[in-house]
């Protein structure tokens, strides 16, 4: 089964942006699509670029940082990003 990834970062004050590197070995911005191994495999990679500096430039002083995937079955309709809850899944 395939399913649809799409990448968000925020901080204390909620989400902020795109993931932009997300996604990028599929051709992707912040986004991908494919199976569940596909999908680790690219978590682990995005999770793996991030730098402490990285995390803290992006607290933004607020003292907080997360990712937040949003995953759904690739065959379902593709939703809207604004107004998403950022404690949905936090993973930095």
């Amino acid at each position: 089964m395939q399913f649809r990834v799409q990448a968000s970062v925020g901080n204390a004050d909620g989400v902020f942006d795109a993931a932009y590197d997300f996604g990028r070995p599929y051709g992707q911005e912040a986004q991908m699509q494919g199976t569940p191994q596909q999908i680790a495999t690219e978590v682990a990679r995005y999770l793996e670029g991030l730098t402490p500096e990285d995390c803290t430039t992006m607290e933004y002083g607020t003292g907080r940082f997360f990712v937040e995937l949003q995953i759904e079955p690739a065959g379902a309709p593709a939703q809207e990003m604004s107004g998403v809850d950022p404690d949905v899944c936090h993973i930095c």
